[in-house]
């Protein structure tokens, strides 16, 4: 699989391959993450999954799926390091099964639509309505993000975790940023997007020449060439671990702890290192944190590790009784620097592994998680296989892991304490 360079500017990349029963499309849209950008491109989002010129609002979306077959569509943002990714889309059935209808072309018609026709008005701005409707139930999803303890907390980890002003904002933007969003402020962002690199993504079955010949009937994008190193973001160390504590009323308290992965390289073996790591420490049912703090010693209801390698960031996050977050912690300390003297069972080495080379297997049964990793390789580094990848987990061994656990530096730990 490669990278075709479209005369346009648009960057396509296709996995021809007639495993699954369906055919999958993402069109996205890359540029870096601003303060400014971050709310606009979230609402963007939501407003261009629920209307187009030609398909107002999601009633005449869902009629257009429903004669494609079943087909399912939205569009969603996400970021990767520095980099924000405006992603469109649409899940279809294989075009093999139904010959007499020119699927791959109805979809990319459909999409083009959505892309190059929003329901926006001759000054350029959006239909005020919309604009009103789609803003309201923004603000209102913000708002019970705010009011979810768990949220609260990871939210705050990030704050104090990242030195850098953009990587401590949420995903969706900062709650002042969204309360003073303007339909004005919506139409700069989406003329903005043809600026933005563009890279659209096929799995399935295809005639990559024609497909690309359709790609390249779409205006001229960008030809704006996105640097690796913008998909990674390395937070530098701190010498002292952040500690902090939010009181709340409830039942439950929470304990999140951040760590650094230090001098991290996605484009290296620190990749697989870190998935390894991550599924050994809290990463399944048999992981060291869960045997240890919940079925050994009955500490938490809940405890799980989750690797952002984009942020060069580990995240170890419990659910505990207010007594037992101090004792908690310790074991946690404690299981972290076991792995750091490599004082693990063959058993548990081997279990680890295993665990995760099955979500590799599994995740290639997935068509959308198939196509978005081998994106990010192409993009981050060089393409391997499903075979490659289980290889390289395999080959990697306890002094290997030992000395990257040593790079996992313990940084931030917070605490929301139940007041009950």
């Amino acid at each position: 699989m490669k990278i075709h360079n479209l005369k346009n500017g648009i960057k396509l990349f296709v996995e021809n391959n007639d495993k699954f029963n369906s055919s999958y499309f993402s069109v996205e849209f890359d540029t870096l993450l601003t303060k400014k950008n971050a709310a606009a491109r979230s609402l963007l989002a939501q407003i261009l999954s629920n209307s187009s010129k030609k398909y107002p609002n999601r009633q005449k979306i869902t009629s257009f799926l429903d004669n494609d077959y079943g087909a399912e569509f939205f569009v969603t943002t996400t970021n990767l390091g520095r980099m924000s990714r405006l992603i469109f889309i649409l899940k279809f059935p294989d075009p093999s099964l139904f010959p007499e209808d020119d699927l791959v072309k109805k979809t990319i018609d459909f999409l083009y639509q959505q892309i190059f026709y929003p329901l926006i008005n001759s000054d350029g701005s959006f239909d005020p309505k919309v604009f009103s409707r789609e803003k309201e139930n923004f603000v209102l999803l913000n708002q019970s993000n705010l009011n979810d303890k768990n949220y609260l907390l990871h939210d705050q980890v990030r704050h104090h975790f990242f030195t850098d002003q953009i990587m401590k904002m949420p995903l969706q933007g900062e709650s002042e940023s969204i309360l003073s969003l303007t339909n004005q402020d919506l139409a700069e962002e989406y003329k903005n997007i043809f600026n933005n690199s563009v890279l659209v993504g096929f799995s399935g079955k295809t005639d990559v020449s024609a497909l690309a010949a359709e790609f390249e009937k779409w205006p001229i994008m960008s030809k704006r060439a996105i640097d690796p190193s913008d998909f990674l973001y390395v937070q530098k160390e701190s010498k002292t671990i952040d500690s902090f504590f939010i009181n709340k009323q409830g039942d439950q308290s929470l304990l999140e702890i951040a760590y650094l992965l230090k001098d991290f390289d996605l484009r290296t073996n620190d990749y697989f290192l870190s998935l390894l790591f991550s599924k050994l420490f809290g990463g399944y049912s048999r992981s060291l944190l869960f045997l240890s703090v919940r079925e050994e010693q009955h500490l938490a209801y809940s405890i799980d590790s989750f690797l952002y390698p984009s942020r060069s960031l580990l995240v170890v996050s419990s659910g505990l009784k207010r007594s037992s977050i101090d004792s908690a912690e310790k074991i946690i300390d404690q299981q972290h620097k076991k792995i750091s003297h490599g004082d693990l069972s063959a058993a548990q080495f081997v279990s680890a592994k295993k665990e995760l080379i099955s979500d590799i297997r599994f995740e290639a049964d997935s068509q959308q998680a198939r196509l978005q990793r081998n994106r990010t390789s192409l993009l981050e580094k060089d393409y391997l296989t499903d075979h490659e990848i289980i290889k390289s987990i395999e080959r990697i061994d306890l002094r290997q892991l030992a000395l990257f656990s040593q790079r996992v530096i313990k940084q931030v730990s917070g605490r929301l304490i139940n007041e009950n």
